[in-house]
C-alpha cells in the first residue's frame, strides 16, 4: 500500500471515528460542539472550525443505561470504518503458557564428591603415587607416603602400653595421626613399626590438583591432592532478579554447551540459593548432570534455559482463571495498551462498536499477557488497529476517567474554557 493510500485511509478512519454526533439537539443535552475531521476542536456553541472551516457539529449526551449494560467508554465507528482502518480482533483465550528464562552458567565441580588429601603430622614426602595431575584412581590406591618423626615415636608408645591401662589411649592417639587399625593391629614388635604413612584414596576420581613433590616438607593441615569424581558435575547458573521469582526447585530445564557439537542435556534445578548477588543483580541456582563419557569439564560455559509457569499459576487461588485445568487466560500483547498508570484493551461488542476496558494484567510470557482481570473468557479485544482507536478515545477527552493523570488532567475534572479548544 502506498503512503497516499494509507493517509487517505487515515482520514477516511479519522472522519468515522469522530464521537456520537447527532444534529438533532432534542436527542439529549449538548454536551460541546466539535468538527469530524479534527476531533480535539471544542467549542461551547456552533460554528466554524478554526483548522478546516467546517462547520461544527454538536455532541450529544446518550440516554441514562441501566447499570452494567453499557461500559465507562465507547467508540462507534462503524463496520466499514472498521474495515478500512483495518481493524482486527483475537478472542480471549486460555492457553498453556510458560516462560522461557535463560541464564548463563559453568559447569563446576560436584562438591559431595570431591576430597582434599592432607596429613595430620608434619614430616617429609617418602614417595608420592599420586604423581600427576589428571591420574585416575580408585578407592583404597595408595597416594602419598610419608615419614614422620612423631607418627614412629606414637607407634612405639603403644608397643611399650600394650597390655596396660594406657593402651586404648595409645591406640587413640595413633588413629587420630592417620594409621587404620589394620595396621595398628599388625604392629607385633619393634621390626612391625612403619617408618612411614601411606596415605589412601578415600574414594574414586581424578587428581585435579596436586600442591606436593617427592622430597617436600609438609606441615600438619597442608593439603596435598585435590580429587574430584567428574562422572557427575554442577552446573551453576546466574538467574536476574527479574526472573527468579519464576524459579523453583525440581523444574526442568536444559543445558545448552556450544562445544562439543552443541549438546542439549536435560537436568533440572537442584537448588535455588536464598541470596542475592549485590553486584550482578543475580541469584545463583544449581543443576546435575551426568558426565560418564567424560564429555563435559569442570570450567565450561553453557547456557541453562528453564521453561518455567508464569508467576501465580501454582500458588494463585483467588482467580479462578489462573488454574492450570486448560491453561491461563491470555492476550496478545498488541492488544494491550499501557496508559503509563494503567493497562487497557479495546473489547469489541460488535463490529464497529469498541469499549474501553481497564486490564489487571499479570507475566508477559513470549507474546503473550497472563489476564489476571478485567476480560472474560470468549470476549473479543481489537489486536491490530488499537492504536487507531486509543488516539480518537485520547482525543475526544473520552478516556480521561480511565487513562486520568496520563492525559495530564486529574481524574473526574473536565476543562471548560469559553471558546475554541484545541
Amino acid at each position: 500500500m502506498t503512503s497516499k493510500l494509507i493517509a487517505i485511509t487515515l482520514i477516511l478512519a479519522a472522519f468515522l471515528m469522530a464521537p456520537r454526533m447527532s444534529a438533532d439537539a432534542e436527542e439529549g443535552e449538548i454536551l460541546y460542539w466539535t468538527c469530524g475531521m479534527h476531533p480535539s476542536v471544542k467549542a461551547d456553541g456552533p460554528g466554524k472550525c478554526p483548522i478546516c472551516n467546517m462547520d461544527l457539529v454538536p455532541v450529544v449526551e446518550e440516554s441514562a443505561a441501566e447499570p452494567g449494560e453499557r461500559e465507562a467508554v465507547e467508540l462507534n465507528i462503524g463496520e466499514e470504518a472498521a474495515r478500512l482502518a483495518r481493524i482486527s480482533t483475537v478472542t480471549v483465550k486460555r492457553m498453556a503458557l510458560s516462560l522461557s528464562i535463560d541464564a548463563p552458567g559453568e559447569i563446576t565441580y560436584d562438591e559431595t564428591r570431591t576430597a582434599f588429601i592432607s596429613s595430620r603430622v608434619g614430616g617429609w614426602v617418602e614417595k608420592l603415587h599420586a604423581d600427576e595431575t589428571g591420574m585416575e584412581l580408585g578407592e583404597g590406591d595408595p597416594l602419598v607416603e610419608i615419614y614422620s618423626p612423631e607418627l614412629v615415636t606414637a607407634q612405639r608408645e603403644y608397643l611399650l602400653a600394650r597390655g596396660t591401662d594406657l593402651e586404648e589411649r595409645a591406640m587413640k592417639k595413633l588413629l587420630l595421626l592417620g594409621l587404620t587399625r589394620e595396621q595398628i593391629v599388625n604392629l607385633r614388635g619393634e621390626s612391625d613399626v612403619s617408618m612411614t604413612l601411606t596415605l589412601l584414596s578415600p574414594a574414586s576420581g581424578t587428581v585435579v590438583h596436586r600442591g606436593v613433590s617427592e622430597g617436600e616438607r609438609i606441615l600438619p593441615g597442608q593439603n596435598m591432592l585435590h580429587i574430584a569424581d567428574l562422572s557427575r558435575l554442577w552446573v551453576v547458573a546466574d538467574v536476574f532478579e527479574n526472573d527468579i521469582a519464576f524459579i523453583r526447585k525440581g523444574q526442568k530445564a536444559r543445558i545448552e554447551i556450544g562445544a562439543p557439537r552443541g549438546l542439549e542435556i536435560p537436568s533440572s534445578v537442584a537448588f535455588v540459593e536464598p541470596v542475592t548477588d549485590i553486584r550482578t543483580r543475580s541469584t545463583r541456582i544449581r543443576l546435575e548432570v551426568e558426565n560418564r563419557d567424560r564429555q563435559l569439564r569442570p570450567g565450561m560455559f553453557v547456557n541453562v534455559r528453564i521453561e518455567a509457569p508464569p508467576a501465580g499459576i501454582e500458588e494463585d487461588s483467588d482467580h479462578e482463571h489462573m488454574h492450570m485445568n486448560g491453561g491461563v487466560l491470555a492476550v496478545p500483547r498488541g492488544s494491550i495498551i499501557n496508559t503509563g498508570r494503567r493497562t487497557v484493551a479495546f473489547v469489541e461488542k460488535e463490529p464497529g462498536r469498541y469499549v474501553l476496558r481497564e486490564v489487571e494484567l499479570g507475566t508477559l510470557a513470549g507474546d503473550y499477557y497472563v489476564v489476571l482481570g478485567g476480560l472474560s473468557e470468549g470476549e473479543r479485544v481489537v489486536e491490530r488497529g488499537s492504536f487507531l482507536l486509543d488516539s480518537q478515545a485520547r482525543l475526544t477527552g473520552q478516556a480521561e476517567e480511565i487513562y486520568g493523570g496520563a492525559l495530564g488532567k486529574e481524574s473526574g475534572k473536565n476543562d471548560r474554557h469559553e471558546g475554541h479548544r484545541h
